[in-house]
C-alpha cells in the first residue's frame, strides 16, 4: 500500500509539474523580460538591464528572492489557467448566452435550414436525373451536418454537438441520455471507461490550451509579439477542441448503440431483440422516477 501510495503521489506531481508549473514558469518569465525590454524586437535591453540590477545588488538573498518570485508568478498563472480554463469550457458547452445566444442560435439554425433544403434539392436530382445529374447528396448531407447533426438549438457547435449526441438516442432508442449515463458507465467495461476517460482528459487539455492563449493578451498589453502568440495558440486549441468534443461525442453515442441493451438487461428487460423506442421509453420512465 505504502509504494502504491508512493508511485500515486509522485504520477500526481508530474502532472502538476506538466500541467501548471512549467507552462506558468515559461509565461511568467515571458511577461517579466518583455516587461523590462525597451524595445519589442531587442531582448538584449532586458538581459542588460537584469545585469545591472544583479550586479548592483550582489547578495544571494535577492537572486532567491527573484527566484521565489518567478516559482509564485508562475503557480498563480498556472492556477489562473485552470480556472479560466473552466470558464472558457462553460462558454462552449452552454444551453444559451441570453439575447446574445438566441441571435447566434438563430443564425446557426438558418444556415441549417438552408444547406437541409440544399440537401433535399440534390436527393431530387440525383433521383430524377439519374447517373446523369451533377448533383452531389453526400456533399450537401456532409455540408449541413457540418453545423450540427440535428436542427441546432445551442449557441455554439460543442453545445449543439453533445446535444445531437442526446438527440440521436432519444430517436433511435427512445431513451434519455442525461439519466441513461450513469447506469451505462457502471454497466461498460473497463477498456470502454478508458476510452472515455481520454477523450474527455484531451478535451480539457485543449481548454487549457486555449487558456493560457487568452493569458498571453496580458503581456501583450506592453509586448506586441505576445498577441501573435496568443492568436496562434487560442487558434490551434480551439481547432484541436472541436475535433475533440466530436469524438467525445461520437464515442458516448456509440457506447450508447454497444451497450445500452446490457443497462436494459440488469434492468430486467430481457430480449433478443435490438432496443426499441418503446422500450426505450418505459426505461427512461423508470430511471426518472416518474
Amino acid at each position: 500500500m505504502n509504494g502504491f501510495l508512493t508511485q500515486l503521489a509522485q504520477k500526481a506531481a508530474e502532472r502538476w509539474l506538466a500541467l501548471v508549473v512549467l507552462p506558468g514558469i515559461l509565461f511568467a518569465a515571458l511577461s517579466g523580460v518583455t516587461w523590462l525590454m525597451d524595445d519589442a524586437l531587442h531582448p538584449r535591453s532586458a538581459v542588460i538591464r537584469i545585469d545591472s540590477w544583479f550586479a548592483d545588488r550582489p547578495s544571494g538573498g535577492i537572486q532567491m528572492l527573484v527566484v521565489a518570485t518567478l516559482v509564485a508568478g508562475a503557480v498563480l498563472s498556472g492556477f489562473a489557467a485552470r480556472a479560466l480554463a473552466h470558464a472558457v469550457e462553460a462558454f462552449w458547452f452552454t444551453p444559451r448566452l441570453g439575447r446574445l445566444g438566441r441571435a447566434l442560435t438563430a443564425r446557426r439554425r438558418a444556415h441549417w435550414q438552408e444547406r437541409d433544403r440544399a440537401h433535399e434539392i440534390a436527393v431530387i436530382a440525383r433521383y430524377q436525373e439519374g447517373p446523369r445529374s451533377h448533383a452531389d447528396p453526400e456533399a450537401a448531407l456532409a455540408a449541413r451536418n457540418s453545423i450540427c447533426l440535428v436542427p441546432p438549438a445551442r449557441p455554439t457547435w460543442m453545445a449543439d454537438r453533445m446535444r445531437a449526441a442526446g438527440e440521436r438516442v432519444h430517436l433511435a432508442y427512445g431513451l434519455d441520455l442525461v439519466s441513461l449515463w450513469p447506469r451505462l458507465w457502471l454497466a461498460v467495461p473497463d477498456p470502454v471507461r478508458t476510452e472515455l476517460a481520454g477523450a474527455r482528459t484531451t478535451l480539457a487539455g485543449d481548454t487549457r490550451l486555449f487558456a493560457w492563449g487568452l493569458l498571453y493578451l496580458i503581456p501583450a498589453v506592453w509586448w506586441w509579439p505576445a498577441l501573435l502568440i496568443s492568436v496562434l495558440t487560442c487558434t490551434v486549441a480551439a481547432y484541436r477542441a472541436h475535433g475533440s468534443a466530436d469524438v467525445l461525442a461520437d464515442l458516448v453515442e456509440s457506447t450508447v448503440d454497444l451497450h445500452a441493451r446490457d443497462v436494459a438487461a440488469c434492468l430486467g428487460f430481457t430480449s433478443d431483440d435490438a432496443l426499441t423506442p418503446e422500450t426505450g421509453e418505459e426505461i427512461k420512465i423508470l430511471l426518472r422516477k416518474e
